[in-house]
């Protein structure tokens, strides 16, 4: 006897769409185990989070619409483009959050450098 499976078919837009939704949930689910914070940073970090996580969707989606992976020379080319802007939005990311953390320059510069040194190595 085989189970039944639901006959359920989501586009692959809603694949994308619904994998965001869950890494957005699970990332605010263990931010709020973690620390265990106030309501309002619970709003706070999911407000930002979900305003990367939109940044995110809309380039990875308009490279996929766009047929970036297609107009590739090789996979070596796609690969790095896609490491690149993985890298890029990390960059972002990591450095507006640091920015709204480190009061002390040096630690915000030091951040900059590693998450630029980790990028390139990414993509090396």
């Amino acid at each position: 006897m085989q189970p039944k499976t639901l006959p359920i078919q989501l586009s692959t837009t809603a694949r994308f769409i619904l994998a965001l939704l869950i890494i957005l949930t699970l990332s605010v689910i263990g931010f709020y185990i973690v620390f265990q914070p106030p309501l309002d940073e619970v709003w706070l970090i999911t407000g930002f989070l979900l305003i990367t996580t939109i940044i995110s969707a809309v380039a990875g989606y308009a490279a996929y619409r766009l047929g970036w992976m297609n107009r590739s020379p090789n996979i070596r080319t796609a690969f790095l483009g896609s490491y690149a802007l993985a890298s890029l939005l990390t960059f972002i990311n990591v450095w507006l959050t640091a920015r709204l953390m480190f009061t002390d320059q040096h630690d915000l510069l030091l951040g900059t450098v590693l998450l630029i040194f980790a990028g390139a190595i990414a993509m090396a």
